[in-house]
């Protein structure tokens, strides 16, 4: 199967789990782009794709989705940032943000978030790789946006600190297929 490479590792694995779980197979993983993993499942090189969007494509195949989760996102940060709790959403003015680029949609959900309620933030970092974005977090240099799930184990150490939930913002997560003329079971 394939994993846009801004889904969050720790979906990734658990598919990947299930799918060993299920029965006797191979799991082969290829990260990339939506572009690179359709081109990829429409050729049948990969059964299915992984996102946390649903990409446009332009060629004739046809795609199915499914939405097998969908989390509420949190603001996390350092202790630096532990303050910034009280008086929540509009205590992130000006503060620094470490967020997904551009073409994801959980930085555009964010982005119209702020919009809504008039907030505007210092984007320090963008990257697609939250491994990434959670170090430079516990380095105190932004906030970051993540599901509970994903910053859990920052947390209970106590490098990372939720600040609060971005209220209808969420991180959902699609299988996608293409049609076949030997369905895989």
């Amino acid at each position: 199967f394939g994993a846009l490479d801004s889904v969050p590792k720790h979906i990734v694995l658990s598919i990947a789990k299930a799918a060993l779980h299920a029965g006797r197979c191979t799991v082969s993983l290829l990260e990339g782009s939506g572009d690179e993993l359709l081109k990829e499942m429409a050729l049948h090189k990969i059964d299915l794709v992984i996102a946390n969007y649903i990409p446009n494509h332009g060629s004739d195949v046809k795609i199915y989705s499914r939405s097998i989760s969908k989390s509420p996102i949190y603001i996390y940060g350092s202790k630096k940032f532990k303050h910034l709790g009280k008086n929540f959403p509009l205590s992130l003015q000006e503060s620094s943000f470490i967020l997904p680029t551009s073409h994801s949609k959980l930085r555009q959900d964010i982005q119209q978030f702020f919009q809504a309620n008039r907030i505007s933030v210092d984007i320090v970092a963008e990257t697609q790789d939250t491994a990434l974005q959670k170090l430079m977090a516990i380095d105190e240099l932004g906030l970051i946006p993540l599901t509970r799930e994903a910053a859990q184990s920052y947390v209970d150490e106590k490098k990372l600190f939720e600040i609060g939930q971005i209220k209808g913002v969420y991180e959902e997560i699609f299988l996608l297929s293409s049609s076949r003329k030997i369905e895989n079971p």
